[in-house]
This record gives C-alpha cells, sequence and structure tokens, in this order.
C-alpha cells in the first residue's frame, strides 16, 4: 500500500506500519504555503503547493512508481523508491503551477504512461494531457482535438483494459472517448449531465464503466464492449450486430424499502442481455430482433429501432409475456367506468402481486442465439445465459421449474383469450339488443348476454372498475389464481423446482378452465348460431368469425 504527502509512504502489512520511500517530491515552494487573506485569517492551507495529488505503481515493473503533485512536478522510481528522478522538465509547454490529477501506468507497454493536469486554479482551462513511452524522457501532448471551453480542463484519463490504444477521459463537464491513443477524442455523453467527471474505473468482469463526478454522484454506464467492437468492426459497414457478453439469470432478491422517494436513490441497470446493434442510415425496413433456443425454436421477438447510429434493446431472458386481457365492457351497475380511446380498458387488480406471473417464463441458462433481421438481412450471434451463483436451485429444478412456468403461460393464454373473445360477443350484444324489435329476438339475445356474463365472469371478476379496493371486495377467478400461481412459481420461487402442492393446484385450476372452455365452445358452436338463425331476416344480424382457437361475434349489416 501506498500513501501520499509531500512524502511517499509504503506499508507491508496492510497499514500496521509505514515506511517513508521518497525525499519531499514537491517544489516545497514556502511562497505558495500562506494564508489567504481577506477579513479572516485562512490557514486551511487548502490550496498548498506542496502535496503529492497522484501516485501509481505499474503493473508490468516491479517497483516503478509515478507521483504527481499539485504544484506541477512529475516524479518516478524504478527501483521501489531508493532513487526518484524529475521529469517535469522534459514535458513540452506546460504551464506552472498546474496540479497532476491523475498518472495512468500502461497496462501494455513498460515505460509508458499518461498524465492530466489540471490548471484551472490558475485561470487555465484547456486540456492538457501528455502521454510518455520511455519513463518520461519525452511527452506528446495528446488533447490538442478535445474541444476548449471553460469545462474542458482534464482531471482523469484511463486505459481501457482489453485494447491497447483505448482512453477515456474525464474533463470538467463530460467524458470523451479515444480510440486512436489520443489522436481524436469524440464525446461519449449518452444521457450522463454534463458534470465535472473525477474519476474512471473498469468493472472488468461486466466491462462496465464507472464515472465518478464532483458533487459525489456517479454512474455506470453498462456494457462498453461495442465500443471497442464499433470502431474496428462496424465502423463503415451499413449494418453490424455486436457480439454479446455472458448474462447471468439474476434472482430478485426482497428487501425492506426504507429510502422512499429519495432524490439520492441510485437507479439498478436494466435486467437481462443488451443486444447492441449498428445502422449507418436510418431505414424505412422492419428491424426485428428474434431470441432463439439452439434448436431454432423462438424464445421472444423484440422490435429494434430504425434510426442511423448505435442502438441497445434489452432481452428480460423472459418467453413471450402473456396475452393481454382487454375489456370491452363496463362492470354491472358501474357505467360511468370509461374505455379508452381504442373502446377498450385494461384488466386491473391491485396489491395482489399478479403482474410477475404474467412477464413469461425465464429462459433456463443455455446459449441461446440472437437474430438481427432488417428487411431480408440477418445478423445472428450468440449469448449465454447463465445460472446465478447465489442460488441453490441445481439446473434440472429450473428446467422443470421453466417447463411447469410455460404451461402455466399457454392457461393463461387460453383464459385470456378466451376473455377478450367473450368480451367481444358482451360488447356486441350490447350494441345490437336495444336495436331489435321482435320480442322474441330480444328475449333470445338476453338470454345470450347472460350467458356471455356468466362465462366472463367465471375467468375474472367482472366487478372490477379499475380501484384499488376492488380487489378485496370479490373472490378472485381464475385468470387471477392462474396468475397468481404463475407469480409464486416464476416471481418467488427462485431456482427450485415446483412443489408437489403447487402442481395439486396448477391440476385443480387446469380442470377448471378445461370445462369453461367446454361451455366457451359450445356457446359460440351452438347459442351463437341459434340467434344468428332466428336473426337471419334482420339486418342487425351477428355473424361468428375466427379468432386465434375461438370464435367470436362480429356485427354486420346485410
Amino acid at each position: 500500500m501506498y500513501l501520499n504527502e509531500q512524502y511517499v509512504h509504503q506499508s507491508d502489512d496492510g497499514g500496521q506500519s509505514w515506511q517513508v520511500i521518497s525525499p519531499d517530491l514537491t517544489l516545497n515552494d514556502k511562497t505558495h504555503q500562506q494564508n489567504s487573506g481577506g477579513i479572516a485569517v485562512d490557514n486551511l492551507m487548502t490550496f498548498d503547493g506542496s502535496v503529492l495529488f497522484s501516485i501509481v505503481e505499474s503493473t508490468l515493473e516491479p517497483g516503478l512508481i509515478w507521483t504527481g503533485s499539485n504544484d506541477g512536478q512529475v516524479q518516478l522510481t524504478k527501483d521501489g523508491g531508493k532513487t526518484w528522478t524529475n521529469v517535469t522538465s522534459n514535458i513540452p509547454d506546460l504551464p506552472k503551477w498546474g496540479t497532476i490529477a491523475n498518472i495512468e501506468a500502461s497496462r501494455y507497454r513498460k515505460g509508458k504512461a499518461y498524465i492530466t493536469v489540471d490548471l484551472h486554479q490558475m485561470g487555465n482551462f484547456d486540456p492538457y494531457v501528455y502521454k510518455t513511452e520511455d519513463y518520461g524522457q519525452t511527452w506528446k501532448l495528446i488533447s490538442s482535438t478535445v474541444p476548449k471551453s471553460v469545462h474542458s480542463f482534464a482531471h482523469v484519463i484511463k486505459e481501457d483494459p482489453k485494447r491497447e490504444g483505448m482512453l477515456y477521459l474525464g474533463v470538467d463537464n463530460g467524458l470523451f472517448i479515444s480510440h486512436d491513443d489520443g489522436e481524436h477524442w469524440r464525446r461519449l455523453r449518452n444521457n450522463l449531465p454534463p458534470a465535472p467527471v473525477y474519476w474512471l474505473e473498469i468493472q472488468e468482469r461486466f466491462d462496465d464503466l464507472v464515472v465518478g463526478t464532483y458533487g459525489r454522484g456517479y454512474y455506470i454506464l453498462d456494457n462498453i464492449s461495442p465500443l471497442r467492437e464499433y470502431d474496428v468492426d462496424a465502423k463503415g459497414t451499413d449494418a453490424h450486430l455486436f457480439s454479446l457478453r455472458p448474462t447471468f439469470r439474476f434472482q430478485d432478491v426482497q428487501s425492506i424499502k426504507t429510502d422512499g422517494p429519495s432524490l439520492n436513490s441510485g437507479r439498478n441497470p436494466a435486467y437481462g442481455a443488451d443486444i447492441n446493434y449498428y445502422l449507418k442510415d436510418s431505414t424505412d425496413q422492419k428491424i426485428e430482433l428474434q431470441i432463439l433456443t439452439p434448436e431454432d425454436e423462438v424464445v421472444r421477438t423484440l422490435k429494434g429501432k430504425n434510426g442511423p447510429g448505435i442502438h441497445r434493446v434489452m432481452w428480460d431472458l423472459r418467453y413471450e409475456p402473456t396475452f393481454k386481457p382487454k375489456l370491452q365492457t363496463t362492470p354491472p351497475g358501474r357505467p360511468w367506468v370509461q374505455l379508452n380511446g381504442e373502446g377498450w380498458r385494461p384488466l386491473v387488480t391491485w396489491d395482489l402481486d399478479l403482474m410477475r406471473g404474467q412477464y413469461g417464463p425465464k429462459v433456463v441458462p443455455d446459449t441461446y442465439k440472437v437474430k438481427l433481421i432488417i428487411g431480408n438481412k440477418e445478423f445472428i450471434r450468440e449469448v449465454e445465459v447463465l445460472k446465478d451463483p447465489s442460488t441453490e436451485g441445481s439446473l434440472e429444478d429450473i428446467q422443470e421449474q421453466v417447463s411447469f412456468s410455460l404451461e402455466l403461460r399457454d392457461a393463461m393464454n387460453l383464459a385470456v383469450t378466451m376473455i377478450n373473445d367473450i368480451e367481444t360477443i358482451r360488447e356486441e350484444l350490447n350494441i345490437i339488443i336495444p336495436k331489435l324489435r321482435k320480442e322474441a329476438d330480444r328475449k333470445k339475445a338476453d338470454e345470450l348476454r347472460i350467458w356471455a356474463t356468466n362465462i366472463a365472469g367465471s375467468l375474472y371478476d367482472i366487478h372490477l372498475t379499475g380501484a384499488r379496493e376492488d380487489a378485496f371486495r370479490s373472490p378472485m377467478k381464475l385468470y387471477g389464481r392462474l396468475s397468481a400461481l404463475a407469480s409464486d412459481i416464476g416471481g418467488f420461487g427462485a431456482d427450485f423446482k415446483p412443489t408437489d402442492q403447487q402442481r395439486d393446484v396448477y391440476a385443480i385450476f387446469n380442470k377448471r378452465l378445461k370445462d369453461v372452455d367446454t361451455k366457451f365452445k359450445k356457446f359460440i358452436d351452438v347459442e351463437v348460431k341459434q340467434l344468428n338463425s332466428q336473426l337471419k331476416k334482420s339486418e342487425l344480424q351477428i355473424q361468428p368469425a375466427k379468432k386465434k382457437s375461438h370464435n367470436i361475434i362480429q356485427r354486420t349489416n346485410r
């Protein structure tokens, strides 16, 4: 361990004891060690020019240590502190009294290092970033292409840990990136605010760039590997699908919420695999991303953006979500409940945590194909989905869990298909019945409406209005119970296989669902046909039409 003041201290026992291994490596200019004057005496020595501001040890050469001071001195030792060399005078056109804010010893080449020099306290706001490749004997300014402004002075420079010559530079209002060892710089922004970037680190396991800003805030750019790949493989092409990093199938951890809606709360990264692709120009062609199993079974289809540049689409490691119920009628006795502009309202149940069962099951850990489709062109990569290392369930347990969850998803989709179809029928009947002139026709249609309402009521709580308290006024129906079971399996089941009791409960629900399906088919195939036959001379005759696996009614004029 090393500690710097005006001297360098070294500890070989974790900080239990320290030894001085250098002389004073600053100018120790007493004229810059005075109080700042004014009405009150300032003896905090905040701007003393006598402190080592940066220190770094080479990862390639044992005993090679670089230091930089806040009075502009750059020194190094090659023998662990026995002898030191001041190389400041070798730096061309470096103004005096700059702060050597950061030194980056190269991990690729011996004798190579980068420094950032902050001169804003001297009224100089230009970026000063230098590079040496011969232990400081010669230096080159590499920041000439960074746009100059009152916020362009540099704080920190970092090498990319996986690609030589790729650099990241933090200045007082943002972040820059270079692919050619500092010859050219490009602003890297996205949603990063124009904050002073004081430190940078790259989390090598996940390839995340961590940005520390003045004011104790930090930001993380998840997965910077496309930035490396762009300059080598994507630049100059019409389209490119970037390689994907392995993705963990993490399980959510439940915890007590103590922070509340605080402005200092951070935001977690998006869950799942980030799929990145590049388009040279915008296109009118449909852009689609498919996730496939090793056997080419489509797991998920995602939409992509068609504008120029690099785009990121997140796959949450799930199969397709369940179908969405669309209610086209108002609850009985509650005509004030409104439909949206498309003529339907969502099926909302508050506080019972059903949504987790409707997201679609997470896939089994395996290697999957990712296909980018742009018109008739296809680009294919692979992504490895890894098991959560913190869970105790086995791969076989997960396979059983996913297989069972897919059964539940199919059952829920059947329920939603019947809900949507029966809702269409109810809505059509509500329109047609007031217009029927014959008593017999109205009686038969009313019977049909009651039957349809009973089928709907067996699938979902038809009294739900969307209000929060509604969830506790009536028993949960079949669709809600299936959702709750799916949520219990996929939302909070960790990586364990389903219990025997969960399978028994599903068997009960599945029998009920089949009974409702039988009634629904009879309703469509018999009752609707009878009403159509009775109304065949009416201008408001209704006619069955195919939709998915069931028939529905549509109003026609004849």
